[in-house]
């Protein structure tokens, strides 16, 4: 691979969640901010969600890159629909969502071992946006889903919207209980949702891609 060939690499915005809690209270908190942002070339995109109040109600039609507070409940459901816009002048892209658990020890302790994305949310679109596996990293205590857009996206004319990663996330009640919750509260578990662009130019396919990704990024 001749890395001149790289032209464009980004790494937008991500959607950070932090968790907190009260006596008999916990809080799931979202903050977004701009991290890392690397432009070897002409790929744009833009990463938001759903304003929403603390019960998971949207607010209206708003968009929010500055984060989110979620009240969790045992059986709870949050709107949560992190989605990324390709910004005009983009010219075929590879597009790609992380989503990190942190704590994941805890979190294997509350749920399982087989915690897996599709059985905490809802609007999961799986055709558009693919799984593609997930790395854990035990002496971080972290877990990252990866989520490939099916197919390179162009936005040469106009702003390219594309289909959220999903729409809600849930926390079933028989699944977890409150103290469940306490626990996940008390180990600081987090979770960040983060978006990657490539020029797909220069590449035979999205894996040649992200692994030129990962050695720009090292």
């Amino acid at each position: 691979m001749e890395f001149k060939k790289i032209i464009t690499l980004i790494i937008c915005v991500a959607l950070v969640a932090v968790s907190a809690t009260a006596a008999t209270v916990a809080y799931f908190t979202d903050t977004s901010e701009d991290i890392n942002t690397f432009v070897f070339g002409n790929v744009k995109m833009s990463l938001d969600e759903a304003k929403v109040d603390k019960n998971g109600v949207p607010v209206g039609d708003e968009r929010t890159t500055s984060g989110n507070a979620y009240h969790l409940v045992p059986g709870g459901t949050y709107t949560k629909d992190p989605t990324v816009t390709v910004k005009k002048g983009t010219e075929g892209a590879y597009i790609r969502l992380l989503v990190t658990v942190s704590g994941f020890g805890t979190v294997k302790e509350v749920f399982g071992s087989g915690f897996l994305p599709e059985n905490f949310v809802e609007g999961w679109d799986k055709e558009k946006w693919v799984y593609s596996g997930a790395t854990e990293i035990p002496a971080e205590n972290t877990v990252t889903y990866e989520f490939r857009y099916y197919k390179t996206v162009s936005a040469t004319e106009e702003d390219v919207k594309l289909e959220p990663l999903f729409k809600k996330l849930l926390l079933p009640g028989d699944s977890v209980d409150l103290e469940g919750v306490k626990k996940l509260a008390a180990a600081g578990v987090s979770v960040s949702v983060t978006g990657h662009g490539i020029q797909s130019a220069g590449f035979e396919n999205a894996d040649e891609a992200w692994a030129a990704f990962a050695d720009q990024v090292k």
